[in-house]
């Protein structure tokens, strides 16, 4: 590891007055977990456990991330769970893509109502490089498929 330091003080130009965090990746707020996939990646059927067959608010659905490797399946697998919602919930945006293709006041919004504790997004479909964004102020479970 102190290798691995180093390069990355060299490489980001860190100066000897940079402080260094350093913290394990377990929270207590954070759950992870890794799943068998039946099929293929783009068998959404794979992700209804993340909505109850009987989903009615107020029901408590945990704010939860899914990582994708594309745009694309993560806007398809953000529509498929829209769909598994009752019909009055699912234009609500409970579950919402997120990648770098969007608008930036979609990108923001998401972000917002994902982080913000009244918004309705509950469910962050991203793409892998939304890994690196910060949100942790409440319960989460993060999934990569």
């Amino acid at each position: 590891m102190p290798y691995v330091e180093r390069l990355l003080q060299k490489k980001l130009a860190l100066g000897p007055d940079t402080v260094t965090l350093r913290a394990g990746l377990n929270r207590p707020n954070i759950s992870y977990a890794s799943l068998d996939i039946v099929d293929t990646v783009s068998n959404f059927r794979n992700l209804d456990f993340l909505v109850p067959n009987n989903y009615r608010p107020p029901m408590l659905l945990w704010k939860t991330m899914v990582f994708f490797d594309t745009q694309n399946m993560s806007r398809d697998a953000s529509r498929y769970i829209n769909s598994k919602f009752p019909k009055i919930y699912k234009d609500l945006g409970i579950s919402r893509h997120y990648h770098s293709g969007m608008s930036a006041e979609y990108f923001e919004e998401t972000y917002n109502s994902f982080v913000s504790d009244t918004g309705n997004c509950l469910i962050f479909c991203a793409t892998k490089g939304a890994s690196t964004v910060c949100i942790m102020p409440f319960r989460l479970s993060l999934y990569h498929v």
